[in-house]
């Protein structure tokens, strides 16, 4: 199966409800759904796949067990498919992938082309120009509105393989690769490597601290949701390391995990049932996210014995 990652932005797409989940269960006619969907659906089809698995219908959106239930599985869900279509330019449902993708091509149309042959190698061919896709006038990757939705964040970092539709290209990833239609033969760091994927001569907390920077600079809806949108990351996490996770930091790095600082003043979610001394109980998004714990080298510290004991407190 594949999934899609996609931005709401406040508009509330055609969705599974209790009132419309027998209705949806018998089948939901393409043409009635919105366009990001539509495009979505094609996109599956075209590529072989016969299911796609999208939050709002495979979610009951207005019933808290239900939701409750289905977004623990959700890092198993992206990380288990075959492919995630990440929607990356589009704001909501509305906007369509393929429409909001095009927004910026017409920029990237060769502005010269001229042959040219080399005798010594014995070849020949058409060298064209362009403008660079890496800066102004185009809108980076991590500029897309996907990437300002926490959410998006641990569905792609999870996924074994995304195709992003951005404005001015389509970014192709897996867990070591990252490509564009700007440099289609070259390995890049697309938003799956710049996320988290490194050699693993790197400490996972090292690692950790520059996910955790990145996360802290998106938006979320409901503050509720801040921890459990970043728990499947910090599943496999904890896989790895054998450390121990809590409100946001972790039982063996406590010392360094109580550093973090904001760039600029941060506000205090109000009933935020996670404790004032984690980064986790404070509203998001922080502009330019972490401050001080990007790590470049990291040194294991010793586990804080009397974090478990006054966790409660």
């Amino acid at each position: 199966w594949l999934t899609l990652s996609h931005c709401w932005s406040g508009i509330l797409p055609l969705a599974t409800t209790l009132e419309t989940l027998e209705e949806t269960m018998e089948g939901i006619p393409v043409d009635h759904l919105p366009p990001t969907f539509r495009d979505a659906i094609e996109i599956t089809r075209r590529l072989g796949f016969k299911y796609i698995w999208i939050d709002t219908f495979c979610i009951i959106q207005d019933c808290i067990q239900d939701w409750g239930r289905e977004s623990t599985k959700m890092h198993e869900i992206y990380a288990n498919s075959s492919l995630c279509i990440a929607a990356s330019a589009a704001p909501n449902a509305e906007a369509g992938i393929f429409a909001s993708a095009d927004r910026e091509r017409h920029i990237s149309q060769h502005l010269i082309s001229f042959r040219s042959s080399s005798p010594r190698n014995k070849s020949e061919g058409t060298v064209s120009l362009r403008i660079t896709t890496s800066g102004f006038p185009y809108t980076g990757i991590d500029r897309e509105h996907s990437h300002q939705r926490a959410w998006a964040f641990q569905e792609r970092i999870l996924a074994q393989r995304t195709i992003a539709f951005a404005s001015p290209q389509i970014h192709w990833n897996c867990r070591s690769r990252g490509y564009s239609e700007c440099n289609p033969s070259s390995s890049q760091n697309g938003f799956s490597n710049a996320s988290g994927r490194r050699g693993r001569e790197e400490h996972i907390m090292c690692w950790w601290y520059r996910t955790l920077r990145d996360y802290t600079g998106r938006s979320i809806t409901m503050h509720d949701d801040l921890l459990p949108a970043i728990g499947g990351v910090a599943q496999k996490v904890a896989e790895r390391s054998g450390y121990h996770y809590h409100a946001g930091l972790w039982d063996e790095d406590f010392h360094k995990g109580l550093l973090w600082q904001a760039y600029q003043n941060v506000k205090n979610a109000p009933n935020s049932s996670c404790p004032s001394w984690s980064w986790a109980s404070t509203q998001l998004p922080w502009e330019h996210g972490l401050r001080n714990l990007d790590l470049h080298t990291y040194v294991p510290g010793q586990k804080s014995e009397n974090f478990r004991a006054h966790n409660n407190d």
